[in-house]
């Protein structure tokens, strides 16, 4: 090991002596630790990610709260490491969302962010959206597909449903096959209620069962969502009522082509869902 060539006078004093031993400690720790993979620990990378979902991530700067570390995982020790962060946004959507009408509803959100040399490389919130090039993913996979060239497999879509101790409704992730349809997947899933998993931790649907969807179609920024008859059959009261429409809006909301929608059983409109 070559020591770094440091010059001192003979009339250097004690204090100057002292100086020098701190300089060469200071670097012989700095060089051990980058021959042994230390350059960046774990600990210093976490601080980097979540500092930087904190300061530059747009989701989280636009109404995110609440960031907790849910998982970490060493990639390459002393160099590259990955960590998934929990937080909560009060309204639906990714990124900057000031000039969009966007769904307030308390929405739960996983961004994953991996930090290499003391960088951050990578961010993607729930699969989806990119928050360092602030897009969504599934977008360009989808364009990719359009021109006959597969990229992803499955995309990640949310579905509403109530829970237990509340009034809101609450957005639960679902794994779904790559589809360009995808807003007339997501209430499909949305119509088969919560699995076991969702319903152990409290999530119900409100949606009756037998419910099918029977067209889903998007124009000027409106959403016009057919279904069967059993959507209404035997539905009283102006709560559940509420919770209804609440799950099939708010899921419908999550997409920023949809400001408003208009509910229908068997084509018609008028008078569906009243309490």
């Amino acid at each position: 090991m070559k020591f770094p060539t440091i010059h001192v006078s003979k009339t250097v004093s004690v204090f100057g002596v002292m100086i020098v031993a701190l300089l060469l400690s200071a670097w012989w720790i700095g060089e051990d630790r980058t021959q042994n993979g230390n350059g960046t620990t774990i600990e210093e990378a976490q601080e980097e990610a979540r500092s930087w979902i904190t300061q530059e991530s747009p989701t989280y700067l636009f109404d995110g709260s609440d960031l907790q570390l849910e998982e970490e995982r060493v990639i390459e020790e002393g160099k590259s490491y990955e960590f998934a962060f929990l937080f909560i946004s009060s309204s639906a959507g990714y990124g900057d969302r000031a000039d969009e009408m966007v769904a307030q509803v308390i929405t739960p959100h996983v961004t994953r962010v991996v930090v290499t040399n003391g960088v951050v490389v990578s961010a993607i919130t729930d699969n989806v959206y990119s928050e360092l090039e602030e897009k969504m993913i599934e977008q360009e996979a989808q364009q990719e597909e359009v021109t006959g060239v597969a990229v992803s497999k499955t995309m990640i879509v949310r579905v509403f449903f109530g829970k237990e101790g509340s009034e809101e409704v609450y957005a639960v992730e679902r794994v779904i096959p790559a589809t360009l349809a995808v807003a007339g997947a997501s209430m499909r899933e949305l119509l088969q209620g919560p699995n076991e998993r969702e319903t152990a931790k409290g999530y119900f649907t409100s949606v009756p069962k037998g419910v099918e969807l029977r067209n889903l179609f998007i124009e000027n920024g409106v959403a016009y969502a057919d279904f069967s008859k059993e959507l209404q059959a035997n539905v009283a009261g102006s709560a559940r009522v509420l919770a209804i429409q609440n799950q099939i809006v708010q899921t419908l909301f999550q997409f920023s082509t949809v400001q408003s929608v208009v509910i229908s059983v068997d084509g018609v409109a008028e008078g569906i869902l009243q309490p």
